[in-house]
């Protein structure tokens, strides 16, 4: 996060000073800290030594030095080695999140990379953005037309968490339900709301097995097109009490200055096409494509759909289009040969083959900047990370038993001896996700707390979804529909350079900068995260810089050095080379610790990923079984349950008020 401040002595900053002593006077510690340090983080560090003496900002001197006497103060207090407790918890958390006033939820949720969905039973911290989205805060305002993509889908639950799409000019259901029950009760529920333009689609499953399993929104906007990718079936469970990832972003209508089109386009138009869509659904889905600007899109889809895949489709699909997208990467070099996870909620019958070499080598491609392979890394569960719940964490889950029934691997997938050394531990930790079992599907490169690249997909791990190559490696055989984005530094750097960086289309959500018109509040115009060294004087006019102290905290280092809680996004120092089209982009988790992460070279933008697992993850103890679906255990689970106890249905929910 880049914001521009204000020179010492001027208005903001007094408001900013003002609003220091008001946190301190109160006792209101973490606010105070959040602001303060989001005040040191951004003044120019030419000035940082000028800070005590400018009257503004002696509040913040002030709480510089108490809050280093409140750390030694607290240290003294501890047992040698302790490490301290998140302020606002019952469990550790992660330095990355603090109190947000509403109009400063949203510009963190516009500018993550991506987000958890909020999730019932655990700290309140690990519900603070971007750990805390609700389907509604995305699917909302005036919806001219919508696509909802997904597996599961019970319309009663979806209506009453997202209630803005009764009024939604047109409503197209997507769906992998296959039995007519399901299919009638989604109507039923839609007529019951007096939901007027419903149509609903089951897309052709032309191999056997397969199953349609993607889910993603498509909304139109007067102003443009919502682009949502997620990992959460439409029912209450699992967005209510599972971790669980979503990304989205908005784009508008073509202008004279835009491109006819753009890879993401293409690959949209691609996945659309693939639905077989009732005609009428499929002309407004490809105009709606062709109406729109994808330039500045932060991902590429990921896309896997039932084939036989060959020729130029070859690596169009599948864990093939991983391959051929990292191939046209490079990365730095302390990437090469580092650790690949892949985490889960189910697991398809693999082979050890498919596994370690296929499946593991289309994850290791890529090059680093002085040409060479990025390579496989370590042989073994060291180069190749497989991260699985076991027994006792579904048991201790915010479900308890039934929890497992969303982790559906069975016994003879999991327990297969080739896979035992792979599997890590699901933790949870970060984001206080221990007990909110993971439906959530990834996969990353990292070394340390800095990640080389990240997919969100549906996919889970299995050949029918990520494919299987036949006939000597000429042909990739996928039984199922899935969806997934795969985020890297080259397109975050394009999309932090981009006209349409934090285009929005709703104005509902408070913080955002309007596409249609711009507020005259600073705070509702975020500056982009990255303005890189290209960026002129006149581009910063044109988005206005923000003086709200909205950062929420993220591990750094403050200019004495003193450990701290800063913003979400840890933007390096801007650099004054002319002609570099974009600033250097890293990703880090929420648990970089200092180091390497406390120093960005000139001309770098680090943002931060709110992955909600360990790196690295923590291998199985000898004691630790992983779960299988499929198995009788014993014991009641922490609800109080045995497994065999009569649960309710996952159908028929109503969201309740917050």
């Amino acid at each position: 996060m880049v914001v521009e401040m204000p020179q010492a002595g001027s208005a903001a900053l007094d408001d900013s000073a003002w609003e220091l002593t008001a946190y301190l006077d109160q006792g209101m510690v973490r606010e105070a800290l959040s602001l303060h340090c989001l005040v040191l983080r951004n003044w120019p560090s030419h000035q940082k030594a000028e800070v005590e003496s400018a009257s503004a900002c002696r509040a913040h001197w002030k709480a510089s030095t108490m809050f280093k006497l409140h750390a030694k103060h607290t240290a003294t207090l501890l047992p040698a080695g302790t490490k301290r407790k998140h302020p606002d918890a019952d469990m550790p958390g992660p330095s990355c999140v603090a109190d947000a006033t509403p109009a400063r939820v949203s510009w963190l949720r516009e500018q993550a990379c991506f987000q958890l969905l909020h999730v019932n039973g655990i700290p309140s911290w690990a519900n603070r953005p971007p750990g805390g989205c609700r389907l509604r805060e995305v699917v909302h305002g005036s919806m001219k037309w919508v696509l909802a993509s997904n597996y599961m889908v019970d319309m009663t639950w979806l209506l009453s968490a997202c209630p803005d799409l009764i009024t939604a000019g047109q409503l197209l259901i997507v769906h992998g339900e296959r039995t007519p029950d399901r299919v009638g009760a989604i109507k039923a529920a839609a007529a019951s709301a007096g939901l007027a333009n419903l149509v609903v689609h089951a897309p052709p499953l032309p191999i056997q097995f397969g199953t349609y399993h993607s889910k993603a929104f498509v909304i139109e906007y007067e102003a443009g097109l919502r682009v949502v990718v997620h990992t959460a079936n439409l029912i209450y469970v699992d967005c209510n009490n599972k971790t669980q990832g979503l990304w989205f972003q908005d784009f508008p209508r073509k202008s004279q200055a835009s491109p006819a089109t753009s890879e993401f386009e293409q690959e949209l138009v691609d996945y659309l096409r693939a639905l077989r869509l009732p005609a009428e659904s499929a002309q407004k889905a490809e105009a709606l494509c062709s109406q729109h600007d994808f330039s500045s899109a932060r991902v590429h889809l990921i896309i896997s759909r039932p084939g036989y895949h060959s020729g130029p489709a070859l690596r169009k699909y599948g864990h093939l289009r991983v391959q051929a997208l990292l191939a046209r990467e490079k990365f730095p070099p302390h990437f090469q040969r580092s650790p690949l996870i892949a985490q889960f909620s189910s697991l398809g019958s693999l082979d050890e083959r498919w596994l370690t070499n296929e499946f593991r080598g289309s994850l290791s491609a890529g090059l680093t900047s002085s040409g060479g392979r990025l390579g496989a890394g370590a042989a073994g569960p060291q180069g190749f990370q497989l991260i699985w719940p076991t027994v006792q964490d579904i048991r201790d889950s915010v479900e308890g038993w039934r929890g497992g029934a969303s982790v559906p691997g069975p016994a003879k997938n999991v327990n297969k001896p080739f896979l035992q050394p792979y599997w890590h531990r699901w933790g949870g930790e970060p984001w206080g996700r221990q007990r909110a079992m993971p439906h959530i599907k990834s996969y990353t490169r990292y070394q340390g707390q800095q990640v080389a690249w990240f997919i969100l997909a549906s996919h889970n791990l299995s050949k029918a979804a990520w494919g299987a190559l036949q006939k000597q490696g000429t042909q990739l055989f996928i039984r199922s529909f899935e969806l997934g984005v795969m985020f890297l530094p080259s397109l975050e750097a394009r999309y932090q350079q981009h006209p349409h960086q934090a285009f929005t289309c709703t104005r509902a959500m408070p913080g955002n900068r309007s596409s249609q018109q711009q507020s005259p509040d600073p705070r509702s115009s975020p500056d982009p995260i990255c303005r890189g060294p290209a960026t002129s004087a006149k581009q910063s006019t044109q988005h206005p810089s923000s003086s709200d102290p909205a950062g929420t905290p993220n591990a750094a280092t403050d200019a004495s050095g003193e450990r701290e809680y800063l913003g979400l996004f840890d933007a390096g120092s801007q650099g004054s080379k002319q002609g570099a089209a974009h600033p250097m982009i890293e990703f880090w988790t929420s648990q970089s610790e200092g180091g390497d992460s406390s120093h960005p070279g000139p001309d770098t933008c680090r943002l931060m990923m709110p992955i909600p697992y360990l790196l690295p993850p923590k291998r199985y103890a000898a004691t630790d079984t992983p779960w299988c679906v499929d198995i009788e255990y014993s014991g009641v689970d922490a609800l109080g349950r045995g497994i065999n106890d009569p649960v309710e249905s996952f159908y028929g929910r109503v969201q309740p008020p917050d």
